[in-house]
């Protein structure tokens, strides 16, 4: 193993402190994961929040990545810079007639590809083998084995490729 691409490369240093933040949690060391957390924000610009459940991702490109609250994100994704994944900002009346922002985020399954600027928002699963496009907003629920684009969220295709195989 190389430790130089460890430490010189932005996306191997986020992938390897992503690692590092999920092994400590696991074992209850809130706090040494927090402090992992933040030197994945300052050293490699991926703001990944303390509650959210992340498989094994791939950062292509380092910087401007937001993966809020509950999100949930399956292995094998790749995700590239400025993806911002997390809430709608829906507003909705509560049971006592009082308006408040929903507070739903996304599920993300596994072997999926999310390209630069693609912002996911809201309560919504991308199904298995999705790739979503550049700098497309999706807010609704896409099938998988789908390939998204335009900031229309236009299902172009069935995605018959295995992406395991790239």
């Amino acid at each position: 193993m190389n430790i130089a691409k460890y430490y010189f490369k932005t996306s191997y240093r986020a992938e390897f402190l992503i690692q590092l933040y999920k092994k400590l949690k696991t074992k209850r060391l809130y706090f040494l994961s927090k402090l992992i957390l933040r030197k994945l924000e300052r050293s490699a610009g991926v703001e990944l929040s303390f509650n959210a459940k992340v498989g094994r991702i791939r950062i292509a490109h380092g910087k401007d990545i937001v993966i809020g609250g509950t999100s949930k994100i399956g292995d094998n994704v790749t995700i590239y810079n400025g993806v911002t994944i997390g809430v709608s900002g829906r507003l909705s009346y509560d049971k006592m007639g009082k308006l408040m922002q929903l507070t739903e985020y996304p599920i993300i399954e596994k072997n999926c590809i999310i390209y630069t600027g693609a912002k996911i928002l809201g309560g919504i699963t991308i199904g298995e083998n999705t790739i979503i496009g550049a700098n497309v907003v999706v807010k609704t629920d896409i099938p998988a084995n789908s390939v998204v684009s335009n900031k229309t969220e236009t299902i172009l295709s069935d995605n018959k490729y295995d992406l395991n195989d790239f």
